[in-house]
């Protein structure tokens, strides 16, 4: 793994009191749903598939790697429709120290490594049901309300799980950009973490 991502998570893992009780109960349920799972399959769904799916996919992967359970634990997402990862979702990953390389177009396919010695994951944006992703007996994480709301059954999921997070999209062109998706991006992180390791 990357130095700078694996100091990432030590810095996060040290500051386990950064997690709200509530919060934590919330993840420890969601971790107990996993560990009952046979697959092990989790899609981490958000309306477009551009920001919250995305960045909790890679965590939830990177820190599965981090603690040894790499084999053990599948991640992917999607949306209830297709747009495309945004930009600055991928720089946020780039700023933590992700290399992060794309293809051109208008849903553009990136690359996102963090180890050395493993493939990169492939991020773009896709419905839930596409078929990069488990067509059944997945777990569904539902990142957003709107989603959550939008799409109260999820075809092919064992268990549906509500873990919403802000949309960091409220800073977009502000001057509050880098630091807004920098904070959700750290959040979860931390709480992918968190949920790996009670896993």
């Amino acid at each position: 793994m990357y130095n700078s991502i694996q100091k990432y998570l030590e810095d996060l893992q040290d500051n386990s009191l950064g997690i709200k009780a509530e919060r934590k109960t919330q993840l420890d349920s969601l971790a107990e749903i996993i560990r009952e799972s046979t697959t092990k399959e989790l899609i981490f769904i958000c309306t477009h598939n551009s920001r919250r799916s995305h960045f909790a996919q890679v965590w939830m992967q990177v820190a599965c790697e981090y603690l040894g359970l790499g084999a053990k634990v599948k991640t992917f997402s999607g949306g209830t429709e297709a747009t495309a990862l945004n930009p600055r979702t991928a720089a946020a990953l780039s700023r933590v120290g992700f290399k992060v390389s794309l293809a051109s177009g208008d849903n553009p396919l990136y690359q996102l490594s963090y180890h050395s010695e493993l493939l990169p994951i492939e991020a773009f944006s896709k419905v839930y049901s596409h078929s990069v992703n488990p067509q059944s007996s997945f777990i569904a994480i539902m990142t957003c309300d709107e989603a959550a709301e939008a799409c109260p059954v999820v075809n092919g999921a064992s268990k549906r799980f509500n873990l919403s997070y802000k949309d960091p999209k409220i800073a977009d062109d502000s001057p509050q950009e880098h630091r807004i998706y920098d904070e959700r991006c750290q959040e979860i992180a931390h709480e992918m973490l968190y949920l790996a390791r009670a896993c």
